[in-house]
């Protein structure tokens, strides 16, 4: 009976301890999102697709595509074997979910289908007011637009190169990864003069010029609000406004995320104002006598880990050198935005960008992952099992003794056995390696950890093992418990949670009946007054301890 009361309470701990280690791992998430890397010169399958910027337009007519604005980028592209271009309609937005395909003219649907793209050769067909409609629909006709990619070529590998808007779009894209579901297709992504940062001036545009600030500021606000809305549009401005002003309606905080996911380069002018964070002078008056000076937008100099190219001017009229008017404000907010685009550095550095060969270290081609869940239920003293099942997924063989398997870290087991490769293991194949833990003892769980190395550099993701040690006498649950636990592996990760909080009721239920059984078992021996007795008072002891 004290053994039941014993298993009770040890077991109730443990159930918490595997809440506790299951919600924090996550074993089958070892593996890496796709990489294109050590196939940049294999242009078979590769695609690029070009995205203009806001206040563009395009015609299904015309002899060339986007009216040749990515001409001198794509020529430079087709001269270093780049051949396959597709070319973005911002008008798909309007049509959404399967009509999307009428964003490429009369032609673009494929008759009787659900929607399909008739051809990846077709020119886009939009006007400048579509370009105004929101972020979120654009980047789903983008997603739906590399999803026709994929299933005209099932081998396209896909880069993006977005010019103002076109950038803003990718980078919201590539972001949001978690709603679309195209990404591993998708190569690396360039921005040309895209304002991913923001537009400082946004909210006050969008809030109206009140007469709560001075006739001076008053008439800067308009001149701004004028040329801002006339550029974007109120739903576009209003999504690019900073997170400080408008947290709930920005995407600017959740772009940068879309660094972590793919290889991105932003090319920037430095006399462009949209993206230089320079400040533009802007004459508060008729007559020019003050000014006030205007921060117009921020491009990706601050997202980390994304390769910014913004040392050069790309052309167009260069920095003011005066304060200026509405009327030169526009023109030079459009002449240095926009020359970008046909500025010959520029083709060089998207070129560069989609095609240079980078030498990969042997070290950043390995990688490995875990297959299975590794795991043993022991009792105290036992000898515990852990059949690790590793697979090859990177790109090179593992070969030679200068490949191990060993343990990650110090081990409250002591010195664990590394394992060396005798044998050679090529990308895809399995190597399966048993480790044996005697006289385990103490707590409720262990974990060991695993991890492949090559001369002692480790590559790969950390791979557990883990050890649930039950009490003596209870067989039966962990005969159940690991039913349970191989029942989870064969449904996959996503039944766990609620196959452990069935595993916990099931146990939790088996303790019970175990103790009502022995205090059943009591009753039925105490045929005596005094054996009754003392078995009421047993009864009271193994309640109270159970409370």
């Amino acid at each position: 009976m004290k053994i039941s009361l014993l298993i009770f309470l040890v077991l109730s701990n443990m159930i918490s301890s595997f809440s506790q280690v299951f919600s924090s791992q996550k074993p089958y998430e070892q593996g890496v999102a796709p990489s294109f890397a050590n196939q940049v010169n294999d242009f078979e399958h590769r695609y690029v697709i070009f995205l203009d910027g806001i206040n563009s337009s395009a015609s299904s007519d015309d002899e060339k595509p986007l009216q040749n604005r990515f001409g001198i980028i794509q020529e430079e592209l087709e001269r270093r074997g780049l051949s396959k271009f597709v070319y973005f309609s911002y008008s798909a937005a309007s049509y959404r979910n399967t009509r999307f395909c009428e964003g490429w003219g009369p032609n673009g649907c494929v008759p009787g289908s659900f929607g399909e793209l008739s051809s990846l050769h077709l020119y886009p067909e939009y006007a400048e007011e579509d370009t105004e409609l929101s972020i979120d629909l654009q980047a789903a006709a983008l997603n739906w637009l590399i999803g026709e990619i994929v299933r005209i070529d099932p081998q396209a590998e896909i880069d993006l190169v977005g010019f103002s808007l076109g950038g803003i779009v990718s980078s919201y894209w590539a972001s949001q990864t978690h709603l679309f579901d195209r990404s591993n297709h998708t190569n690396k992504i360039i921005l040309i003069n895209s304002p991913v940062g923001g537009i400082p001036g946004a909210e006050a545009v969008l809030d109206g010029c009140g007469f709560d600030i001075g006739i001076g500021e008053i008439f800067v606000c308009n001149i701004w609000r004028s040329a801002l809305i006339s550029m974007y549009g109120k739903t576009v401005l209003g999504q690019l406004q900073l997170p400080v002003d408008n947290e709930a309606t920005s995407i600017v905080d959740d772009m940068p995320k879309a660094v972590d996911k793919f290889s991105m380069t932003s090319i920037q002018s430095s006399d462009d104002y949209m993206v230089n964070d320079q400040t533009l002078p802007i004459c508060n008056g008729l007559t020019c006598d003050g000014h006030d000076d205007m921060l117009v937008g921020i491009g990706s100099q601050y997202w980390i880990g994304i390769t910014n190219l913004h040392d050069l001017p790309l052309g167009g009229r260069g920095l003011a050198e005066e304060p200026v008017g509405k009327i030169e404000m526009v023109r030079i907010l459009r002449e240095n935005h926009n020359a970008a685009l046909g500025f010959e550095q520029t083709a060089i550095w998207v070129g560069d960008a989609l095609t240079q060969v980078v030498e990969v270290p042997i070290i950043d081609q390995l990688n490995a992952k875990a297959l299975g869940f590794t795991y043993d239920i022991v009792t105290p003293g036992e000898t515990a099992n852990l059949i690790f099942q590793v697979q090859n997924t990177g790109s090179l063989p593992w070969e030679g003794v200068e490949f191990e398997f060993a343990p990650s870290s110090t081990s409250e087991f002591g010195d664990l056995q590394t394992y060396s490769i005798y044998d050679v293991f090529d990308p895809g194949e399995i190597a399966i390696w048993e480790l044996q833990i005697p006289n385990v003892s103490g707590g409720t769980i262990k974990t060991v950890e695993y991890q492949m190395l090559l001369n002692k550099e480790p590559f790969g993701n950390v791979i557990p093992g883990y050890i649930f040690i039950l009490p003596e006498g209870i067989k039966d649950i962990e005969l159940q418990l690991k039913e349970k636990i191989d029942e989870w592996v064969a449904r996959g990760e996503q039944e766990f949670q609620d196959l452990l909080e069935l595993i916990s009721q099931e146990i939790q239920k088996a303790i019970q009946e175990q103790t009502q059984n022995a205090i059943d078992n009591l009753l039925s021996q105490c045929q005596s007054s005094v054996g009754l007795f003392i078995g009421v008072v047993l009864i009271y002891i193994m309640r109270n301890k159970q409370l």
